[in-house]
């Protein structure tokens, strides 16, 4: 990602926000490219890192604990050595909101380095990348418990038609980042997410009433008069299960500066209807269909008449609307 325009910033805010429970992170588009635009060397983010905790040499940083703010002083600090003030400024808005997390997370555990020692110096690490790896890597650490939601702005991402629309997210399999030669391979982070959201576009009545009409065609009675009232907008609850995508550096160019990758993208399941949190959320607990029952959407009311030769009587009948749906992703 090269730059992060409006809507991205706030879906990073929110994103942000979901991973770790309890802060208020809200950058502004200006600061997420800074950091989206900017890179650090690995050598001397390393370095920094030994001098600030105090070790004797920089293979031990890869396997000591830091918190988050370790890393964002760290990362401002070899920021402010190269001059780049917008990322300085970046990193230390974001210190604010991620400074008072006291949970701990191993570089080790996300960055795999397969190269000698004197070629860190020519690593550079895109920042935005770096943070957003070790955020995913302290949720699945420290966040051990269910998620707590995240309302979303819908308006200011123009999703019209939803409203309420609230966001957990929970980091599965942490990714891990590969610096090494051809023949390395990685993989990005595996997520659960849930959200709960309300549909104002509502049911297709017309067909609602004809399935009713045809329903009670067998009757000896007439019905007449059939009509279908929604009396609550839709409420939605939508899983969302993506795997890791993974792959192997399949060769490297020096010359012309590219790379070639053999991957395979992550795969999406989708779940549609209610499935218990303690259930969604459980990292160990492999998701199937069966875990998916049936939720109710919404209510109807139908009205109809009842006709023997003369009306007999006008029904009202409140009817629950459930939904259930799986949808599985394939790779290829």
């Amino acid at each position: 990602m090269a730059s992060v325009n409006s809507t991205q910033s706030l879906l990073l805010n929110t994103l942000f926000r979901a991973l770790l429970p309890g802060t208020n992170v809200q950058l502004s588009v200006l600061d997420w490219n800074a950091l989206a635009g900017g890179d650090v060397k690995l050598g001397l983010l390393l370095e920094r890192l030994r001098v600030n905790l105090g070790l004797s040499n920089t293979s031990q940083v890869l396997d000591s604990t830091i918190t988050l703010n370790q890393l964002l002083l760290a990362l401002a600090q070899v920021a402010q050595a190269d001059g780049n003030t917008a990322l300085v400024n970046a990193l230390n808005l974001l210190q604010v909101p991620l400074g008072p997390l006291n949970g701990t997370v191993r570089l080790g555990d996300l960055l795999n380095i397969q190269l000698p020692q004197g070629a860190l110096a020519n690593v550079n690490l895109d920042v935005l990348d770096l943070i957003t790896g070790t955020i995913q890597l302290y949720n699945y650490r420290n966040v051990a418990t269910t998620p707590q939601p995240i309302t979303v702005d819908t308006a200011a991402l123009g999703l019209n038609g939803v409203t309420n629309l609230q966001l957990y997210v929970q980091v599965v399999e942490p990714p891990v980042y590969v610096c090494g030669r051809a023949g390395a391979s990685f993989h990005t982070a595996a997520l659960r997410l849930k959200l709960n959201m309300s549909l104002l576009s509502g049911l297709n009545t017309s067909s609602l009433v004809t399935a009713v009409t045809n329903l009670l065609s067998g009757l000896t009675v007439g019905i007449t008069n059939v009509q279908v009232e929604q009396l609550s907008a839709l409420q939605v609850s939508l899983y969302v299960e993506v795997a890791k995508a993974e792959g192997t550096l399949a060769g490297v160019d020096l010359v012309s500066g590219a790379v070639t990758l053999q991957a395979r993208p992550g795969l999406v399941n989708l779940y549609l209807g209610d499935i218990a949190d303690n259930v969604f959320f459980n990292r160990s607990h492999v998701l199937t269909s069966a875990d998916v029952t049936p939720k109710t959407a919404t209510t109807v009311r139908v009205r109809l008449r009842v006709v023997a030769v003369v009306p007999i009587a006008d029904v009202t009948i409140d009817l629950g609307v459930q939904l259930r749906a799986v949808a599985s992703g394939l790779s290829t």
